[in-house]
């Protein structure tokens, strides 16, 4: 200020107080002062707007203009300028006035000296350039604040909102105007609001303020996430209320929460993946298990297949190979052979069922059962190797139990195979006791009444650990052949199998050393009575054997052919024999036979077409039929109108009660309803026709193969050829 000279622009209309002002500028030797002078506010105003003025000194009372109104102009016009006003003794009011309304200073005329004039226009100058710099500092500020994404709000120390920036309005949808005025505790979440009131009296305890994240609602009705930092404001050392920022962090906590959901899943699948890679060991260990099990089945059934054909075998060159055997020693031979074919015959019969039940296909054959039935016929068929090894076998059934329903040959199944396995473990002179009663089983609401069967031992027991693995497949108690009894290890499951299947449970209670007790339910249920599978039921009377019938054996098999004709003959009926399907048909037309025995499995035609054929036939519909086939489907044969269903291997006995019955009521044969499945029929027919029949459908408007209408002779012949 003191090297470049400063303009001043005086206003004012008397000369001699203009010359006054000027001699005192000039006298001043730390500054040097350029001065303008005009005596009209209209000069000054003009001399003001071609600018390079740094101070004005203004008189209020001019010819064109008085009063405050002189100032206004003068400010209005050239605001950035200092101006210091200049007044007389009585009007001092009016220019401390003008100097609230943005004058520097204000000056009286007559009591001016150099030192005071400098040092006003020093300050004036000095203080317009604080202000401005200030206004531009709060120009700056006011900038930043309404440029911010940040809502930025003041409030008074009771939380209530005094100011806010736009952003607000961008972040919540609502206007400023809507919340000034209004209290923060009011706008947050009723949930949120009161941490944030105990985090500002926390601060007038002392503690300094705390980022809090409270949530907003906007105007959509969506709850925003803000970050609010506070500081207090401050006049003369008091706490006057608070300046506050409010940062939109939604996306960043829902990036959070799903971060942390992330996390948490993360963990759970790290769980999972622990556990399934538990249930993965624990399975390959189980595989490894089935293996070594398999192994082990595979080298028990060779076993148990060399074993009694070695004997059969053997047995039989003997007697094929010495003619001067004795007849005892034959018949010891023939006995040898005849256990071990039975032998062969549980093996295949086990791993049938096995194959069976794994499939789901799996016959059952239900009729009306007595228990003690049931028990006695098991308790003969152990009967042999219980004599044989002195054991005392008692029976015991509750007298007034309910008849059950079920397979007759499956319940005498389980009760053989646990009375087997109670022979082959307990020692020679040990105790067997079978006991079947009615209980009552489970817990209210679930209370039933079930038939309990109980096969007890004094043998050598089961250890705990083995109580739930011997009813798994191909388990047996011992790793090698030496410390094992002969079998595969199928029986128990078998028999669990068939105990679930009628909805019952079986299990074991057993010490080493102290026997073995096995259980199986039977729940008491009313059931339908299905097709029966032929067998005697209780209370029918025996069937004489008749004698003298015609018999009509059909069999691929030459063996199985002999074998029947031979326990048939022997047994006085004329056999007639076929080797197929198609030779079938055409004995049964011609003969007539009392009875047809008859394999499925055939190349030509198969036994059940041949069964459909013959029972829809008027000429051969009333001949019975008993099939004797390795394939066991019962129910199939039964529909298509069989009398009797056999599976091999054949048991003898069995085979010639069954043949017995059929021929006593050769009047009850049954007759198919095949006429009523004209798909079947045309198949059958056009089989026939390509084995060289001419095959007639009747029964409806069908006409036959060459296009005329069926005549009264339904059947089928062979052609001449």
């Amino acid at each position: 200020m003191e090297n470049k000279p400063i303009n001043v622009l005086l206003i004012e209309d008397s000369p001699g107080d203009a010359r006054l002002i000027q001699e005192i500028l000039a006298e001043v030797q730390e500054a040097r002062f350029n001065v303008q002078r005009a005596d009209r506010l209209s000069e000054g105003l003009v001399r003001l707007g071609e600018g390079g003025i740094d101070v004005v000194l203004l008189d209020l009372s001019l010819p064109d203009c008085h009063g405050l109104d002189t100032f206004v102009k003068v400010h209005a016009n050239a605001p950035m300028v200092p101006v210091v006003v200049l007044s007389g003794l009585d009007d001092e009011v009016l220019a401390f006035t003008a100097v609230r309304e943005g004058a520097q200073d204000y000056l009286v005329k007559g009591q001016v000296e150099g030192n005071i004039l400098h040092r006003a226009i020093r300050y004036a100058i000095e203080r317009k350039a604080t202000e401005e710099e200030l206004r531009r500092s709060e120009e700056r500020y006011r900038s930043l604040i309404e440029s911010a994404v940040d809502a930025i709000f003041t409030m008074k120390l009771d939380g209530t909102i005094t100011s806010l920036n736009p952003a607000f309005e961008a972040i919540t949808g609502w206007s400023c105007s809507e919340w000034l005025g209004r209290s923060l505790w009011d706008i947050l979440h009723p949930d949120d609001a009161p941490a944030a009131k105990d985090l500002f009296e926390a601060f007038f305890r002392g503690e300094p303020l705390q980022p809090y994240e409270g949530r907003v609602q906007s105007r959509s009705g969506e709850f925003i996430v803000l970050e609010i930092r506070a500081t207090p404001q401050m006049e003369h050392g008091e706490v006057v209320g608070f300046f506050g920022i409010g940062r939109d962090v939604t996306e960043r906590k829902q990036a959070q929460e799903r971060l942390q959901e992330l996390y948490e899943r993360e963990k759970e699948l790290r769980q999972e993946l622990a556990e399934r890679t538990a249930q993965v060991e624990d399975a390959y260990l189980k595989l490894y298990q089935l293996d070594q099990m398999k192994d082990s089945f595979l080298s028990t059934v060779s076993h148990e297949l060399r074993t009694p054909l070695t004997s059969i075998k053997g047995f039989a060159e003997i007697l094929l190979s010495y003619d001067d055997e004795d007849k005892e020693t034959q018949r010891e031979f023939l006995t040898i052979i005849n256990e071990e074919s039975e032998r062969l015959t549980r093996l295949i019969n086990d791993l049938l069922d096995l194959s069976r039940i794994e499939s789901g296909r799996m016959q059952w054959q239900t009729s009306k059962l007595s228990l003690q039935e049931v028990i006695d016929t098991a308790v003969n068929a152990i009967h042999a190797l219980s004599a044989q090894k002195q054991l005392d076998v008692s029976v015991d059934v509750q007298p007034d139990l309910p008849p059950f329903w079920g397979d007759k040959d499956r319940l005498v199944q389980v009760v053989t195979n646990l009375l087997g396995n109670a022979t082959k473990f307990t020692p020679a002179g040990g105790k067997i006791g079978v006991r079947a009663e009615l209980v009552k089983e489970g817990e209210p609401p679930n209370l039933r009444e079930v038939i309990r069967v109980s096969v007890s031992d004094t043998g050598i027991g089961i250890s705990a650990e083995n109580r739930e693995s011997i009813f798994e497949k191909f388990r047996q108690i011992g790793d090698t052949l030496t410390d094992k009894p002969r079998g595969t290890g199928l029986g128990l499951s078998i028999c669990k199998e068939i105990v679930q299947h009628y909805g019952g449970r079986i299990w074991v209670e057993s010490e080493v050393g102290s026997g073995s007790t096995f259980y199986f339910t039977l729940p008491v249920a009313d059931v339908v009575e299905q097709r029966g599978s032929g067998v005697q039921g209780e209370g029918e009377e025996e069937i004489e054997q008749e004698l003298g019938k015609v018999i009509l054996v059909v069999d691929d098999e030459p063996n199985i052919r002999k074998f029947l004709k031979h326990e048939l003959a022997s047994r006085g009926h004329e056999v007639i024999e076929a080797l197929g399907g198609t030779e079938a048909v055409q004995l049964a037309r011609k003969h007539h036979p009392d009875l047809i025995t008859l394999d499925v499995d055939m190349p030509d035609i198969n036994g059940f077409d041949v069964t459909a054929l013959l029972k829809s036939d008027p000429g051969t519909k009333d001949i019975p039929i008993l099939i004797i086939s390795v394939v066991d489907d019962k129910e199939r044969g039964y529909n298509l109108g069989a009398n009797d269903y056999v599976t091999k291997p054949i048991d003898g006995k069995d085979l010639m009660e069954k043949v017995a019955t059929l021929l006593t009521r050769r009047g009850e044969s049954k007759t198919a309803p095949v006429n009523d499945d004209r798909t079947l029929v045309r198949t059958i027919a056009t089989q026939l026709k390509s084995k060289g029949f001419s095959a007639r459908v009747t029964g409806g408007e069908d006409e036959t193969s060459n296009g005329q209408p069926p005549s009264a002779d339904s059947g089928t012949e062979p052609n001449a050829a």
